[in-house]
């Protein structure tokens, strides 16, 4: 009596399967949009804290703060886009975990199960805030796609999990 050949899977890419829910479970968009909340009030005080350093290093090199619209779009938005960047990317990258998600017991990971890259972060952020634009349809995505994800998981080829026990 021979035991039966195991079956081959001929399944698709992530992207386009069911997740198995005993391996890995997405995280539920209540609780991502909490730890974005909370995030946010974390991103904005990097901000603040950007803005007075940009008026204090302003008032120390030219004797005044800049106060064209023009001139301070050119230089001080730069400056809080890099640095909010560098908030969310820094703590993707080395935890997959920024404050809020930690809070929440949310993760992010790359769909290919290797660490997440500089790359991935910059898409994900990108667009991330494209999402916002037509009225958060980004992050509602994740209600309709089969594998509750949002427009900047399918384009950065990450996915937020929850992590609790």
């Amino acid at each position: 009596m021979t035991a039966p050949k195991p079956q081959q899977s001929n399944q698709e890419p992530l992207l386009h399967t069911k997740l198995e829910t005993n391996i890995e479970k997405p995280a539920n968009l209540f609780r991502w949009l909490a730890a974005i909340f909370y995030d946010s009030l974390l991103a904005a005080a990097v901000i603040l804290f950007i803005s007075g350093a940009y008026v204090g290093l302003s008032q120390l090199a030219f004797g005044q703060v800049p106060s064209s619209p023009l001139t301070l779009q050119l230089t001080l938005f730069p400056c809080i886009l890099a640095s909010t960047f560098l908030f969310y990317a820094t703590f993707w990258r080395y935890k997959g975990r920024t404050l809020g998600l930690q809070t929440w017991r949310l993760k992010l990971v790359s769909q290919n199960q290797t660490p997440i890259t500089w790359r991935q972060c910059l898409i994900r952020f990108i667009i991330a805030w494209l999402s916002f634009i037509p009225a958060g349809l980004g992050f509602w995505w994740t209600l309709f796609h089969p594998n509750k994800l949002s427009w900047q998981d399918i384009a950065s080829n990450t996915r937020l999990i929850d992590i609790r026990v």
